[in-house]
């Protein structure tokens, strides 16, 4: 857990196209605690939680992709 929160943190840090996209990203509990402090340090524009919809989520993405950001998508089991 704290090895892919880590990740993640160097992710955003080291590169402003990066986003975290996904149910439940600005929840730590509801992906296992692996995005604990992110949304306070990176903010609402780059750690954006969505509603239900794998789809939806994985469409931001690419549209995010095809305007030269790099998401990092969750879809939780």
């Amino acid at each position: 857990v704290k090895a892919i929160n880590e990740a993640l943190r160097q992710l955003l840090a080291e590169d402003e196209r990066v986003l975290l996209i996904g149910q439940g990203v600005t929840s730590p509990w509801y992906v296992g605690n692996t995005t604990v402090g992110l949304l306070d340090e990176f903010g609402p524009e780059r750690v954006i939680d969505t509603p239900v919809s794998e789809n939806g989520i994985t469409g931001v993405a690419v549209g995010a992709a095809l305007a030269g950001m790099r998401s990092v998508v969750v879809h939780p089991r």
